[in-house]
């Protein structure tokens, strides 16, 4: 006895579905089949994902793709921007070609992605890699090349140029006010806006 070969197994299977069937749609039956166990089990993988997810990996990720967000503070305050830089201490949105803003992670209440694929797209560390530099630090940095800042602190709002910061202050010359310089504690800063110059 000869051996079915593919051909006519299909054709056998073509002939036995009445005399509308034929292999092509076999062929796409079977596909259509693959493509919606793939999407269930992207699904699957995505909730699962979801499912073992800290807000501190949803900033990584989208810290890795430099991709749009929107963050809420604890004092409802909001920013759109893109995730620019991810530290232990806080991270770095961008919100367009001139300013940035610098908030505390303790101080962030939510985080807004767009689509999900994005969390399938990178692997995620249990514990993600963070930029050696601490609140302070950046600041001074700031400090270093005299940029103007707006700063939120316990309810109010400073604006100037940032003259020091040390791990505890960050001393700021006020707009308008060349001789004072107003002293904020770090621990109080809800978050701060660079003015950076092009």
């Amino acid at each position: 006895m000869v051996p079915d070969s593919h051909f006519n197994v299909a054709r056998r299977l073509a002939g036995a579905s009445g005399a509308g069937c034929t292999v092509h749609h076999l062929i796409a039956d079977d596909q259509i089949r693959t493509a919606a166990a793939a999407r269930t089990r992207r699904r699957w993988l995505l909730q699962q994902r979801r499912d073992t997810l800290t807000l501190e990996q949803v900033a990584l990720s989208a810290a890795q793709r430099n991709g749009p967000v929107a963050l809420t503070t604890r004092n409802q305050a909001s920013f759109r921007g893109s995730m620019r830089a991810l530290a232990e201490e806080f991270c770095v949105v961008g919100l367009g070609h001139y300013r940035k803003v610098y908030i505390p992670n303790g101080e962030i209440t939510s985080i807004s992605t767009r689509g999900g694929d994005h969390l399938l797209a990178v692997e995620l560390p249990p514990r993600p890699e963070l930029l050696a530099v601490d609140f302070a630090e950046a600041l001074s940095t700031l400090a270093a090349r005299a940029e103007r800042l707006e700063v939120r602190a316990g309810g109010q709002f400073v604006t100037g140029v940032v003259q020091t910061a040390n791990p505890s202050l960050l001393g700021l010359q006020p707009d308008g006010a060349a001789s004072e310089t107003v002293w904020i504690r770090l621990s109080a800063i809800d978050y701060v806006v660079a003015f950076v110059t092009p």
